[in-house]
């Protein structure tokens, strides 16, 4: 009777672990179809090209290839991540990145302040990005300097997501959280999605092995 019943413990363990992977699989594949929605298409309205816009702030289309991407990653590192963590969530996002033939991604880590050193535009050139990499920081939790940061330079971005374990502002005061001024995801690792009260921002939540 204890083997039987030790036997369905274990095979319940197996489901729970296929429901998890299940989940973090799915929420995976909507960050994917959110990043194509985001970085696709004929044209940008949403930046303009100043060479042609009059004084009476008339836009005009920018024209954009089709498989081009051009985003912002904003990575927690603060000492609340783990390593495995942080190298996993970038393993993810550079499978997502890597489908677009033109891919341009700026990679932000942060932990109570941008860490400018360590601040590194990537191309498809140079992936697989090699985990794991130098991670800076590891202090406090603080992500509105560079939310910040990239709402200086929004104009060079067609999205931006944030990769969390979402301990900070974020969780008790989300309408303090600043705005990126772009489509945002805010990725939360192990913990619960949560997102502050903006346009076109979204949260979703992964399992990731610590």
């Amino acid at each position: 009777l204890q083997k039987e019943h030790g036997h369905g413990f274990g095979k319940g363990l197996d489901i729970i672990e296929q429901f998890v992977a299940k989940r973090t699989n799915i929420a995976w594949a909507l960050l994917r179809q959110w990043v194509t929605k985001e970085s696709t298409g004929g044209y940008n309205w949403r930046k303009f090209n100043r060479r042609y816009a009059w004084q009476n702030q008339v836009l005009f289309p920018n024209p954009r290839s089709k498989n081009q991407t051009d985003g912002a990653i904003i990575l927690d590192t603060s000492g609340s991540m783990g390593q495995e963590e942080m190298n996993e969530s970038l393993r993810q996002i550079q499978k997502i990145i890597g489908e677009f033939r033109n891919a341009k991604v700026t990679l932000i880590q942060c932990d109570a302040r941008v860490v400018d050193e360590a601040t590194k535009v990537y191309t498809r050139a140079d992936f697989p990005i090699t985990t794991p990499v130098e991670w800076f920081g590891r202090g406090g939790t603080d992500m509105k300097p560079a939310i910040n940061w990239v709402r200086e330079h929004s104009n060079r971005f067609d999205w931006c997501i944030l990769v969390s374990d979402m301990e900070w502002e974020i969780r008790h005061r989300p309408e303090s959280v600043p705005y990126t001024g772009l489509p945002t995801v805010y990725l939360a690792v192990n913990h619960p999605a949560v997102k502050p009260p903006h346009p076109n921002t979204h949260a979703l939540s992964v399992d990731v092995a610590a």
